[in-house]
């Protein structure tokens, strides 16, 4: 400590290898990622916990915890890193230079074109500026962002984290998708409970709509005909669009589907499946760089301008 009380500033090697530590898990994973001896890596975080007098990590555990100090300190480096990136880009732009490097996390599926098409219209403005899109179910997501492994996550109802606050939000309903010709295709609006013998394709667990539709089905006692299931949203929309079954998205998934007239969305009466959110979050307190925010202001007009889909006639 200084004679004032103060603790002097924290190595940053050191406090390297304990945040890797921390995001792999194990101090072997994060001597694999930093090419160096597991015995290295846990001298230098003994040696930091000696310089701070206090433990930062939980004794006699196979997975690196940390204690609450551990966390705090962790906290610190994450912002440190964040403001560190946000000065750098700014920098640039004092100097005339539009660079960086992006990493956003994005619900699988979700706003699949809008995001597509947000991202392109970016990249032609700032060519300098890479970026990084992360598929993920959107408790991952939520962590990526909570950890610094993304600058921001687009997630559909966002599960509740102190670390992590909602920037923006946007309603997205689910609608039932189908093809032109399909039986169902000159319905006004869609009752679920009318479903319960029509042959389906939906998501894989892990997205929100399996979440939605189970806690439908327990409340109303009824069993949906999931014939089949898929990770991929775009093989959904093209198996969709066969005619033989349908789905249950919101209309930001497929929508490029619909503007072609592959698929029709119809809106669904129940307000259970109306009620969903999309959200933009970020960590709190993270400072982003100009950079990520024209892309996420870039973003979040683009969501605001959606277009609700018209009905086309049926052939």
């Amino acid at each position: 400590m200084t004679p004032s009380g103060t603790y002097r500033d924290f190595p940053a090697e050191r406090l390297r290898y304990l945040y890797e530590s921390v995001r792999l898990g194990t101090m072997r994973a994060a001597s694999d990622f930093l090419d160096m001896a597991p015995s290295s890596i846990s001298r230098q975080i003994t040696a930091l916990e000696k310089e701070i007098g206090i433990e930062l990590i939980e004794k006699n555990r196979h997975r690196v915890l940390l204690t609450p100090a551990g966390e705090r300190l962790i906290e610190y480096y994450r912002d440190r890193l964040a403001q560190q990136e946000a000065l750098v880009t700014d920098l640039d732009d004092l100097k005339g230079l539009r660079t960086g490097h992006l990493r956003i996390a994005v619900g699988t599926g979700l706003m699949r074109v809008v995001i597509a098409r947000a991202v392109a219209e970016y990249t032609a403005r700032l060519p300098g500026v890479r970026i990084d899109v992360v598929s993920a179910p959107s408790r991952a997501v939520i962590s990526m962002v909570r950890d610094d492994m993304a600058h921001f996550g687009v997630v559909m109802d966002a599960p509740i984290d102190p670390r992590v606050w909602s920037r923006s939000g946007f309603p997205e309903p689910n609608y039932l998708i189908v093809a032109p010709h399909h039986s169902l295709a000159s319905a006004s609006k869609i009752d679920i409970r009318d479903l319960v013998n029509q042959p389906l394709i939906l998501p894989e667990g892990g997205f929100r709509i399996r979440d939605v539709l189970s806690e439908f089905e327990a409340n109303h006692g009824l069993f949906l005909d999931t014939r089949i299931t898929a990770s991929s949203v775009q093989f959904i929309a093209d198996v969709t669009s066969a005619g033989t079954v349908a789905t249950i998205m919101p209309l930001g998934c497929v929508s490029d589907y619909v503007e072609a007239g592959r698929l029709l969305a119809l809106p669904i009466s129940n307000p259970e499946l109306n009620t969903g959110r999309v959200n933009i979050v970020t960590r709190v307190g993270r400072r982003l760089s100009s950079a990520a925010i024209a892309l996420l202001d870039l973003l979040e007009r683009q969501m605001k301008n959606r277009s609700r889909p018209e009905r086309r006639p049926t052939v």
